[in-house]
């Protein structure tokens, strides 16, 4: 993963003025999201352990969804962790 990270930054960097592009070069790879948890993964590896293991629980989140189908809804409620 941190060589991915390296990569990444590498094209933000000189790769940009040697092609004439400008503005942010991730922008053609990644969604603002996704862009936004590659950066806070860094940031909380980057933590002393002590921070880094609260910071890592601070990053799931869970959500609850139920299916509704013709205006009743189904038996089945869902769990859903991302993180």
């Amino acid at each position: 993963m941190a060589s991915w990270i390296a990569s990444i930054g590498a094209l933000s960097g000189a790769s940009s003025v040697i092609l004439g592009m400008t503005g942010a070069t991730w922008r053609q790879f990644f969604s603002y999201s996704k862009y936004t948890t590659v950066a806070a993964r860094a940031t909380r590896q980057a933590l002393k352990e002590t921070e880094r293991a609260e910071a890592e629980r601070r990053a799931y989140q869970a959500l609850r969804y139920q299916e509704w189908k013709n205006g009743e809804a189904s038996e089945h409620d869902g769990w859903e962790v991302y993180g």
